[in-house]
């Protein structure tokens, strides 16, 4: 099975976050697999109360070793 990801900067109340939430619980509800990516912000607590798949990494940063250990963990 198939997963898909969105990685985003942080969990704002904007519209690409909203709109990430709604896919990721599309696909939860249709038992595919989705995987959100983003510093922790205000929607956090949506995230986990649909009990959707979150990965909290610095994709904001512009440091080049957090760029390369966020490589290493997405790989890992």
């Amino acid at each position: 099975m198939s997963k898909i990801l969105q990685i985003f900067p942080k969990l704002q109340r904007g519209g690409l976050e909203i709109g990430a939430l709604q896919i990721a619980t599309a696909l939860k509800a249709r038992s595919q697999g989705s995987l959100i990516i983003a510093e922790p912000g205000p929607l956090l607590k949506t995230i986990e109360e649909r009990g959707l798949d979150y990965l909290p990494l610095s994709t904001s940063t512009k440091n080049p070793l957090k760029i390369l250990w966020n490589a290493y963990r997405l790989i890992k």
